[in-house]
């Protein structure tokens, strides 16, 4: 059973991605989901309000998940927001430099929900 509780904020460029995976977090379970379409607008919520778990597009606008990343793990009240990047980007070396800046996961678009729901699981028990 998911921590229904958690503060989930979603950050895709593609207005229908942001949209099938919000109710795929909703299917699971998670209730609080807040979507942003670019990594500035994702890096300004979070300063507005704190989330437990940023899920991320690794290209997105305006700052890139890469460069959200390393704002969030630089801010000294971000810096311990879990983050998962879901992106279909499998370039063996950004995975590598994305978990080296502070990535907790990294799940590929396309996913199954249930595999989105094992990674969530394994940071929030």
């Amino acid at each position: 059973m998911p921590n229904t509780s958690l503060e989930i904020l979603l950050v895709d460029d593609d207005a229908s991605i942001r949209r099938a995976t919000g109710k795929v977090l909703k299917s699971l379970g998670y209730k609080n989901v807040y979507l942003a379409e670019n990594g500035r607008e994702a890096f300004d919520s979070l300063k507005r309000r704190r989330v437990d778990l940023v899920l991320s597009d690794m290209n997105v606008p305006e700052m890139s998940g890469m460069e959200l990343l390393r704002s969030i793990r630089n801010d000294e009240d971000l810096r311990d927001t879990r983050f998962i990047f879901i992106s279909a980007d499998e370039n063996p070396a950004r995975i590598e430099v994305a978990f080296k800046a502070g990535a907790d996961g990294y799940v590929f678009k396309p996913f199954e929900a249930e595999e989105l729901h094992k990674t969530i699981l394994e940071l929030f028990p």
